[in-house]
């Protein structure tokens, strides 16, 4: 597991040249499996107030789903009533009207993954959930630093 801070998080995501190699490294040696911990600054000026999360960084191949133009939820991973294998993989970006904090799978009414991802007007979560086999109702909900929510729901069949 590592931790990354506000600053190296945008250099990664940025692709910018601002980490060293062995940080790059680090950081893609935990991709392939392993654990991310961000902490990030919660309020303009970072007078104390960090968010300390945990998150499991399962990301396939680096693929990113396109974000929507407007505001709203894009899913590339998964069509309405579609019939998926478990782990089921999830592949979403949304666009919003504020800046953006974060995108939540809700599997039959309860929250189920969170992923914070959000710098800017976009956010998105890659990853991948094992849920039983059955029909399930799955909603995707992308917040906002406001606490504005966009959703979108469709239900998917697992095997």
């Amino acid at each position: 597991m590592i931790t990354l801070d506000t600053f190296a998080l945008v250099c990664w995501l940025s692709g910018q040249k601002c980490l060293s190699k062995a940080a790059r490294n680090a950081i893609d040696q935990e991709l392939t499996g392993g654990d991310i911990l961000i902490q990030a600054c919660v309020e303009a000026g970072c007078s104390g107030h960090w968010d300390t999360t945990l998150y499991n960084a399962t990301v396939e191949n680096g693929q990113t789903c396109d974000p929507p133009a407007a505001a709203g939820i894009n899913i590339c991973s998964l069509s309405d009533g579609e019939t998926a294998p478990s782990p089921v993989n999830f592949n979403v970006a949304a666009t919003g009207t504020v800046l953006m904090r974060d995108v939540e799978i809700w599997v039959d009414g309860t929250k189920m993954a969170e992923q914070r991802d959000g710098f800017s007007y976009y956010t998105q979560f890659i990853g991948k959930l094992n849920l039983a086999a059955g029909r399930h109702s799955v909603t995707v909900v992308a917040a906002g630093w406001d606490q504005s929510e966009i959703k979108r729901s469709f239900k998917i069949e697992v095997q």
